[in-house]
């Protein structure tokens, strides 16, 4: 009967932490794990230098870079340009990814009211890759990204464009093929 219990207070609402604090420790841990990232690859920097020189950047840009409250650099010239100019917009870039890709999952579940649900499903990733290989074949590699995003947009247009059991009488609409502008085709007569 626990297992029960725990369940019904799951289902209930009640027994669960607040949403700002969820919010306010996975910020945190995305933080901790972007100041690691940042220590990572061939030049030996520690975490507590990356958030020494977070802290002096920050106070810097703050009070102004001649103020004495602003502790210096711990980080060479050589080493600040690593982890600043090289490390960071890769991480922060690696950051806006995963949440993009966490707000597409989110909006494909939310769309199709499944939880498993992923790009497979309405052809999406299949489209993509259709418009990312003609673009391959034809050469113009520089235009990958944009070809397979066309591709996506198409398989998801054609995908609301052809349903599968539309209603006799009716055109299939969506968000890519509106049916207001078609005349509707005539009812079946069922003179027998």
């Amino acid at each position: 009967m626990p297992a029960v219990a725990q369940l019904q207070r799951r289902r209930d609402g009640r027994g669960r932490a607040p949403l700002g604090l969820v919010l306010a420790v996975l910020a945190v841990v995305l933080a901790g794990l972007a100041g690691w990232a940042l220590t990572l690859g061939q030049a030996d920097i520690s975490t507590v230098q990356v958030w020494a020189s977070a802290w002096h950047h920050l106070c810097a840009g703050v009070l102004g870079p001649g103020e004495g409250w602003c502790p210096a650099n711990p980080l060479t010239e050589i080493q600040n340009a690593i982890v600043w100019s090289g490390r960071a917009p890769r991480v922060v870039a690696a950051a806006a990814v995963g949440a993009g890709l966490a707000l597409c999952g989110g909006v494909m579940q939310a769309l199709t009211r499944n939880p498993l649900a992923d790009p497979y499903l309405l052809g999406v990733s299949s489209g993509a890759s259709v418009g990312a290989v003609l673009v391959l074949v034809v050469g113009l590699s520089a235009a990958l990204p944009v070809a397979a995003f066309l591709g996506a947009v198409g398989a998801w247009c054609s995908r609301w464009r052809s349903p599968p059991a539309a209603a006799a009488g009716s055109l299939p609409s969506g968000p890519c093929w509106p049916a207001w502008p078609w005349p509707r085709p005539a009812p079946p007569s069922s003179a027998s």
